[in-house]
């Protein structure tokens, strides 16, 4: 009970950051929905009185416009509320939405980038979407509990005077006081039973959706990809006829959820009904036979029936969201074990950057060893080189040769398991984290652009300086004439978005590194998807391109390196050898000249 408390009482803090007015609205628009009722049943109850009373016309008009009044009034105040209400809601998951992602680009990226923590995020966000566990839940019942406090409260109000009657006479039993308590126990059984069937209920929702995580997962993949909504999906699936496939998923999902959930969810919510329909009948049978004894008169019979039904149906609604409330601490946990995920480093180093307008800056690499997390085996072992400034680095070797992994750790993606990099000297964790990461441009095979303008994407700014952009764009060779600084990028946010070819986008990408003006230039297979022209190009114009920073190029094309002055050759996680083009490959024992070979045979 105690962490179900606090993962609550978080919950409700959180949901107060993100949506600050949800609490008052709730209030408001809980008094609106408790007291329209109470009062309708109010004045019926007199104007009925009245009709087979002393039918005062007075009295029955007066009754009548006091009911019709504060229903309009009331009702004209609800839609007023119900805008704000409905504003609220989008308020919350929008901005839940931006909480779940900002934490995730908030995260170290070793964090990020673990599967366990794509997993996580899935299962969450399945349970956010198709059964409203974790905060969503509590957002809902928020609103639901003050709702039903109040109208408890309004359905007491309303029983005061059955409660109260002194019986005119001790002839029969249904006139003793006992009664009311058969009345109660009755109605305290029926709560009861609809609370524990309701729990029921709740528990198996939540093991069910617990377990169906991963197929939701898949499902809502499938689905959105049968949508149209992932880029590039509609061609393969018509190509490759995968519609079929994909409905079969989707089929399986429903027909799981039909079978395991809306079946059990009917079985027991009859269940219940037929229990209420019991339990309500005994209850009115009594009210009626001492209606009859002439203990309360016609209209108090139509106030304290329907007080009782609200009462009751509020009751067991408290004990239902108290309930779901416990099961839902789980999810909660989950919630919150992926808000409080490492973020990342920025409150580990305190030494700021030498802001130096001639780069000198200089890398080194002491005795680096690397695993990646959850791995026995070394991506880099006891690697030691260094970066002279202002020259121009090729990196190659074989695929999974750890040259990829060694730039993670350059930029501080990852930190090293054994070992240090020190920059000028200083262990880079001393110093602060966004300055140093400041000092690189890079240029990762899976790159990614947004559905947002050319200039923007380049400047990675809502204010891009457009001279500078395309200054950027000239020097990486891309064509001015085609495409448009405004221009969007695909057709996310405008339907005039352009398409981009792979070469294109590489060069965008490069465009991009360029603009931020770093002093270190990192480009990993930077011309992969460049057609041969296009390549030679970049190549011929690599020093102009690069200007006075020092380069780092990693490539499968043994051909770029001879653009470079430095060659590092990657084997198996090692450095295994370095030197300038011709010497490398003049070394018939070396990887460099098998490498070489390799490629160079097609060419001959």
């Amino acid at each position: 009970m105690k962490n179900t408390f606090n993962q609550n009482i978080r919950a409700i803090k959180t949901i107060h950051q993100l949506v600050p007015n949800h609490i008052a609205i709730s209030i408001i628009s809980g008094l609106i929905a408790s007291i329209s009722p109470a009062l309708v049943l109010f004045f019926s109850a007199r104007i009925i009185n009245e009709l087979v009373g002393a039918r005062e016309l007075n009295r029955i008009v007066f009754y009548i416009s006091i009911t019709l009044g504060s229903s309009f009034i009331l009702s004209v105040i609800n839609s007023i509320v119900a805008k704000y209400v409905n504003l609220t809601h989008t308020m919350f998951f929008n901005n839940l939405d931006k909480l779940m992602g900002t934490t995730f680009c908030g995260m170290d990226y070793a964090v990020a980038e673990d599967p366990k923590t794509h997993e996580l995020m899935h299962q969450i966000k399945a349970k956010l979407l198709s059964s409203d566990l974790g905060l969503k839940r509590v957002y809902w019942y928020i609103s639901g509990m003050i709702n039903t406090v109040l109208r408890l409260i309004a359905s007491l109000f309303l029983l005061i005077g059955m409660v109260n009657v002194m019986p005119p006479s001790q002839n029969s039993w249904v006139a003793h006081p006992a009664v009311m308590l058969i009345i109660v126990a009755l109605f305290t059984l029926n709560t009861v039973f609809r609370s524990f069937t309701q729990k029921i209920l709740w528990r198996r929702s939540h093991r069910f959706f617990g377990e169906m995580a991963k197929s939701n997962t898949l499902y809502h993949y499938y689905g959105s990809n049968a949508t149209g909504y992932i880029k590039n999906a509609g061609k393969d699936i018509r190509l490759y006829n995968q519609k079929e496939m994909i409905m079969d998923v989707i089929k399986k999902w429903q027909n799981s959820i039909d079978k395991n959930q809306y079946a059990v969810s009917g079985s027991f919510s009859g269940i219940s009904a037929a229990a209420n329909t019991i339990f309500s009948g005994a209850v009115y049978l009594l009210i009626g036979l001492r209606t009859l004894l002439g203990m309360y008169s016609i209209g108090s019979v139509v106030q304290y029936v329907g007080a009782i039904t609200m009462f009751s149906g509020q009751l067991s609604s408290i004990m239902s969201l108290v309930d779901g409330l416990k099961i839902n601490t789980s999810s909660l946990e989950e919630f919150f074990g992926y808000l409080d995920m490492p973020k990342e480093k920025n409150n580990q180093g305190n030494i700021p950057v030498e802001k130096r307008t001639d780069n000198e800056y200089e890398i080194e690499f002491s005795n680096v060893s690397f695993k990646y997390p959850g791995s026995e085996d070394y991506a880099l072992r006891n690697l030691n080189m260094n970066f002279r400034i202002g020259q121009r680095l090729a990196v190659v070797g074989m695929n999974g040769s750890g040259k990829t992994t060694m730039i993670k750790l350059l930029c501080r993606l990852y930190d090293p398991t054994e070992g240090e990099i020190l920059l000028n000297g200083i262990d880079i964790k001393k110093y602060r984290f966004h300055e140093y990461m400041d000092i690189f441009s890079v240029v990762f095979q899976d790159f990614g652009l947004f559905d947002f303008t050319l200039a923007q994407n380049v400047a990675t700014s809502a204010g891009p300086e457009l001279p500078r952009v395309e200054e950027c764009l000239e020097k990486v060779g891309l064509s001015m004439e085609s495409i448009k600084l405004d221009s969007f990028l695909h057709k996310g946010f405008d339907h005039s978005g352009i398409g981009i070819s792979g070469g294109e986008a590489q060069k965008i990408a490069m465009a991009r590194a360029l603009y931020k003006n770093a002093p270190f230039i990192v480009l990993d297979e930077p011309t992969a998807a460049l057609d041969p022209i296009a390549e030679y190009e970049i190549y011929s114009k690599f020093d102009e391109i690069v200007g006075s920073k020092t380069a780092i190029y990693i490539s499968h094309r043994l051909s770029s390196c001879r653009f470079c002055d430095d060659i590092a050759v990657f084997h198996q996680g090692e450095l295994v050898q370095r030197g300038g083009h011709d010497e490398l490959v003049a070394d018939a024992t070396g990887k460099y000249h098998e490498l070489w070979n390799a490629q160079a045979q097609y060419y001959a």
